[in-house]
């Protein structure tokens, strides 16, 4: 017998279509949504951290500044203004639907609110004398280490500033250019 009488004409299957697609498809395009999703989630962590990095070095820029104008000069009014219009724009930075009390606030008052939300870098006595009187009389306090001790407290407490995403968008729009004297 002849094998070329068996042979049949080749008969192609029917064309398949696009739709629905192979699980192999799906597969693909879940892992592609994964990653699209992750990339963007990580875009938007990054510049949330950038920002609030950038705010905490201007404003301990700004606490160093005044610290080394105050070395030279020996006043205590102009150190604690800055350091009062730092601890505020800080405290805007940590809670902005806060914004206009926070910035109606007297030094008392500020010391009162930094000391019973951040205990731990602002309950001290001594303290309250200098947002009392620190920034309105040219008095010397008697103890130098009690300044150099409220200035580290207050860049602890800057460093451990750690805020939601909501807050640093809402206190971007307050602080356009970051923590800028006027």
């Amino acid at each position: 017998m002849n094998n070329l009488e068996a042979l049949r004409p080749i008969i192609l299957p029917e064309q398949s279509s696009w739709w629905p697609l192979a699980p192999g498809w799906w597969i693909l395009l879940v892992l592609l949504l994964a990653l699209l999703t992750g990339f963007f989630w990580g875009i938007r962590k990054y510049r949330y951290k950038k920002a609030l990095l950038a705010l905490k070095s201007q404003a301990i820029a700004d606490i160093n500044k005044a610290w080394n104008l105050y070395q030279k000069n020996q006043q205590l009014n102009t150190l604690m203004t800055s350091l009062i219009i730092t601890c505020k724009q800080c405290e805007i930075v940590c809670v902005p639907d806060q914004h206009p009390r926070v910035l109606t606030l007297s030094t008392l008052a500020l010391y009162e609110q930094l000391r019973s939300n951040y205990p731990r870098y602002f309950d001290h006595e001594g303290y309250k004398t200098l947002f009392e009187a620190g920034p309105y009389a040219n008095i010397e306090p008697a103890n130098l280490q009690s300044i150099e001790n409220l200035k580290s407290h207050i860049i602890t407490w800057i460093e451990s500033i750690n805020i939601n995403r909501g807050n640093i968008e809402k206190s971007r729009r307050l602080f356009t250019g970051g923590f800028t004297r006027v």
